[in-house]
């Protein structure tokens, strides 16, 4: 069976937390004997194998972009779907590709696919573009859209929730993200280490995380940032104030390996974003004996109900449970072990089955 994933980027070239849930799921059904296809975006047209999938991309036309979005390789995407002729396409992250998929499946006898991968794709309203045309355009677009794929899959049950309030459409199938099991030691250095992981993105906040860095000069931890900036006048900011504040580090974006290596050696994981779908960062985090403490994140509240981390909800009330944690290493351990047996358990690769039962129901 030939099954196509469509997203805009691939984990070899933008190492977002979809692309790499792609990554582990593209390459699982590939041991499986699943013919892999993989369309994308990219700096340049490519025809390629790698790692045993077919990469197809599309050379970007960033002037296009700017004025129509993801809409202006519409006719480049079906021109793909065409040339591979799936079985299966895979989308995550609804978005404009959707468009072309819908098509290619109505006319074809192939199956859609849909994983939701952000809150956004379920909300009537996006948080990040408050006019209201724009909003209007997004509830009816999606409400057209959502209806026509075959199978939706879910990250978590308040998609499901979301999804059918809002589109009165059931998901198909909740599949918790997954992750491989760790690889490296897990060994907590004395000096308490609290991470921040993620990109610059305005909507990540790394700016939360400085402030808590500067409320907490006062106890002995070292608070280090990892990720990817934005290459503007905010992430320069930033930098620079960052550069200031002795108990903060900033290394840049890191490979996979070398940020769970940075998680098996600390003891806190703090995470600042305004909305999530589900961090792909918790689940290191857990797996690797790291409490979470989240501002405002909580799919589905499993933090509270597993007592795995905290769910601060406020600046003052995060920077008062960071400070608990960092002076409490009993708490901590006992914390870290309960996460790691949680998430042992609940994410990993093996929930890929899942989705080869939905392929394979009809």
């Amino acid at each position: 069976m030939k099954i196509l994933f469509l997203l805009h980027s691939y984990y070899k070239y933008n190492k977002g937390g979809a692309e790499l849930q792609i990554k582990y799921i593209a390459e699982y059904l590939n041991e499986k004997c699943f013919e892999i296809h993989y369309v994308f975006l990219h700096t340049e047209n490519i025809n390629d194998l790698d790692n045993n999938i077919t990469l197809h991309g599309i050379k970007k036309v960033p002037l296009f972009e700017k004025l129509l979005g993801k809409f202006c390789y519409y006719n480049k995407v079906l021109e793909k779907l065409n040339e591979v002729k799936p079985d299966i396409i895979y989308h995550r992250n609804l978005s404009t590709f959707a468009l072309p998929v819908v098509k290619y499946c109505k006319e074809n006898n192939c199956r859609s696919f849909l994983h939701l991968a952000h809150i956004q794709d379920v909300e009537l309203q996006s948080i990040y573009n408050k006019k209201i045309v724009a909003n209007i355009l997004n509830r009816y677009g999606k409400r057209s859209i959502l209806t026509k794929f075959d199978r939706v899959i879910a990250q978590a049950k308040y998609q499901d929730i979301l999804l059918e309030k809002n589109f009165r459409r059931k998901v198909d199938l909740i599949l918790p993200n997954m992750h491989p099991y760790p690889k490296e030691e897990i060994k907590k250095d004395k000096k308490v280490k609290v991470l921040w992981i993620a990109n610059f993105k305005s909507w990540k906040q790394p700016e939360k995380f400085i402030e808590l860095a500067e409320a907490c000069s006062n106890v002995a931890a070292e608070f280090i940032m990892i990720g990817r900036d934005s290459n503007d006048e905010r992430s320069k900011i930033l930098k620079e104030k960052i550069s200031k504040i002795d108990n903060l580090v900033y290394l840049g974006e890191l490979p996979i390996e070398e940020v769970n290596q940075y998680l098996a050696t600390s003891h806190i994981f703090v995470n600042t974003s305004i909305s999530e779908g589900f961090p792909n960062t918790f689940i290191q985090s857990w797996m690797r004996k790291v409490p979470v403490v989240s501002l405002h994140v909580d799919p589905d509240d499993v933090m509270n109900l597993n007592s795995i981390g905290f769910h601060s909800k406020t600046l003052e009330q995060m920077i008062s449970d960071v400070k608990r944690l960092v002076n409490d290493s009993d708490l901590r351990k006992d914390i870290g072990t309960k996460a790691k047996k949680y998430a042992d358990n609940i994410y990993s690769l093996n929930n890929i089955d899942n989705i080869i039962n939905l392929i394979e129901s009809k």
